[in-house]
């Protein structure tokens, strides 16, 4: 991939990443990244769990199916859900993956890490 297309990916996923308040666009789940370490520390999970959490680009239609590398579609989701996503030879569209992904999280049948997205609030209160 062209280095200008690249570009274009990561300036598209961060600013996706902030617009969703770092939280994935599936799963709702605090994602990270650049720095795991601070992850890790914020809140306190496994270094291999962390990774799972970590912040890419999510094409809502896939390149190979004619999306563009354009800020409408991409969005911010973790490594875990994004690369579930497109495990399968048919993947479900943006919407009802989302719904697939919410209706598992409910019964504790995802990626089985949960964490509460504001831990530093607590410290405050």
């Amino acid at each position: 991939m062209a280095k200008k297309n690249q570009n274009i990916i990561q300036r598209n996923r961060q600013q996706a990443f902030l617009a969703q308040s770092k939280l994935c666009y599936y799963c709702n789940q605090p994602m990270w990244e650049k720095d795991i370490n601070s992850f890790i520390t914020q809140y306190q999970v496994k270094p291999i769990s962390a990774k799972f959490l970590q912040c890419t680009a999510e094409h809502l239609t896939a390149r190979k199916d004619g999306g563009k590398n354009i800020r409408t579609n991409i969005v911010a989701a973790c490594k875990y859900c994004n690369h579930t996503r497109h495990k399968s030879t048919n993947a479900l569209n943006p919407e009802d993956y989302k719904k697939r992904v919410q209706k598992h999280l409910s019964k504790n049948k995802w990626h089985q890490i949960v964490l509460n997205p504001l831990p530093a609030m607590k410290a405050l209160n």
